[in-house]
């Protein structure tokens, strides 16, 4: 029986000697820097959002895959998927151009609402999903921000 609790209090240990070898030490925060719109049909439009990734780890990660939602006013307005392998080098950055749809009833409804103030409120949930060294690390983040609504209709009217 004495056998036995030696060899689990050395599996125990082993085990826990391989977690701390990996250590999660640095992230990848990601930072909106710039907001543009795309394409419109009549129930939909797209913005096209610039993404930053910032490795802050000692070792270089691939982006795997993304999901954004887009809020406005703190209303869900869209949602922008990424399957796009984007590699990140160490203590480096790296951009990306990601598109949400967004219905043209919530976006009027939302600017309607923001007035003369010709801002509105944006808020990006991201999640990501990084590969670095055999692993798959999942990240998760939320930035807010002012979208200038002026900037995005002289972009609409091709201005």
């Amino acid at each position: 029986m004495d056998r036995i609790r030696g060899m689990l209090a050395l599996a125990v240990v082993g085990a826990l000697g391989g977690c701390a070898t990996l250590p999660n030490d640095g992230t990848v925060d990601i930072t909106v820097v710039n907001v543009a719109a795309g394409s419109a049909t009549p129930f939909e439009s797209t913005l096209v959002f610039t993404l930053r990734y910032q490795n802050s780890m000692p070792v270089p990660v691939t982006i795997t895959g993304a999901s954004h939602k887009i809020y406005l006013d703190g209303t869900l307005a869209g949602e922008a998927l990424s399957n796009t392998e984007i590699p990140v080098p160490q203590f480096g950055d790296a951009t990306h151009e990601v598109a949400a749809h967004i219905s043209n009833i919530a976006l009027g409804r939302m600017v309607f609402t923001a007035g003369t103030q010709k801002t509105l409120k944006y808020e990006i949930r991201s999640s990501i999903y990084v590969r670095r060294d055999q692993r798959t690390l999942h990240f998760t983040q939320t930035k807010s921000a002012n979208l200038d609504l002026h900037g995005l209709d002289n972009a609409l009217n091709g201005q």
